[in-house]
C-alpha cells in the first residue's frame, strides 16, 4: 500500500466538515426532490418543506453512518 492509502485508510476527517458536506447535500437533493413534487402537483414548493426535508435527510444520514 502507497503512504496515501495508508493515511487515507486511518483517517476520518473532521465531523464538522462532514455535517457541513452532508447538510449542503442533503439541503440540494431536498430541493431536487420538492422541486420534482411540485412539477408533479404534488406538494408545494415552499423553503420550509425543503429545509424540513433536508434535516430529516442530515439525522437519517447521522444515525445510519454513526
Amino acid at each position: 500500500m502507497s503512504s496515501f492509502e495508508d493515511g487515507a485508510s486511518r483517517s476520518a476527517g473532521d465531523p464538522r466538515v462532514l455535517f457541513v458536506i452532508n447538510a449542503v447535500l442533503s439541503t440540494v437533493f431536498a430541493g431536487t426532490v420538492v422541486w420534482g413534487l411540485d412539477f408533479l402537483g404534488i406538494l408545494p414548493f415552499t423553503w420550509p418543506t425543503v429545509l424540513s426535508f433536508a434535516a430529516v435527510l442530515v439525522a437519517i444520514t447521522y444515525l445510519v453512518t454513526r
